[in-house]
């Protein structure tokens, strides 16, 4: 694992820690503001919480860190909702947007055999690749999203493997946060 992966890594550990720390300990350090929307409007604390969701994919924010955010104030169905509906759009809007960024034209100069193997893999197996990468929580969802704008891949097919991969992601940590939250009795 290169050390950038390692820093990624123990800073997603370290501030998913920390927020269960925080609300466990501390409430009104993290969030007073979120707490306050809600608290006023549960309605618009959904839109705020929907709207970072669809920008969120242009910030390569991973998911996780919003999802963990927004069990500290959301009820888990809503948030399991908002986040797909989050997902949607801005893995469509990455997809459709994809061209106006250059990434993909200097990494393929620079890596031109591994990106001959990703087209290909893609091209042959364009579902399961997205499923699996979207699963996976290392690997940052976004950049399928971005690929498969740039090859002009299935839309659809994006979207369904971003729904499997990335809802059953959230399910497990939305639903089994919450568990696991409970068995420590930091739950509410």
């Amino acid at each position: 694992m290169s050390k950038v992966t390692s820093l990624i890594l123990f800073s997603w550990i370290a501030l998913v820690a920390g927020a269960f720390y925080f609300h466990s300990n501390q409430p009104s350090v993290l969030g007073g503001s979120m707490q306050s929307l809600a608290s006023v409007s549960v309605l618009w604390a959904y839109a705020f919480y929907l709207l970072l969701g669809c920008v969120r994919g242009f910030t390569l924010m991973p998911l996780t860190i919003l999802v963990g955010f927004g069990m500290l104030f959301l009820k888990p169905v809503p948030l399991f909702i908002l986040s797909m509906l989050g997902t949607l759009v801005s893995s469509a809007a990455i997809y459709h947007f994809a061209s106006v960024f250059k990434l993909y034209e200097r990494f393929e100069r620079n890596h031109q055999k591994h990106v001959d193997s990703l087209e290909r893999g893609m091209k042959k197996y364009e579902l399961p690749i997205i499923v699996g990468w979207s699963f996976f929580p290392l690997l940052p969802t976004d950049v399928v999203c971005y690929v498969s704008g740039i090859m002009r891949l299935s839309l659809t097919k994006l979207l369904i493997g971003m729904l499997i991969g990335e809802g059953v992601c959230c399910a497990l940590y939305i639903f089994g946060g919450i568990e696991l939250a409970q068995f420590f009795a930091l739950g509410k």
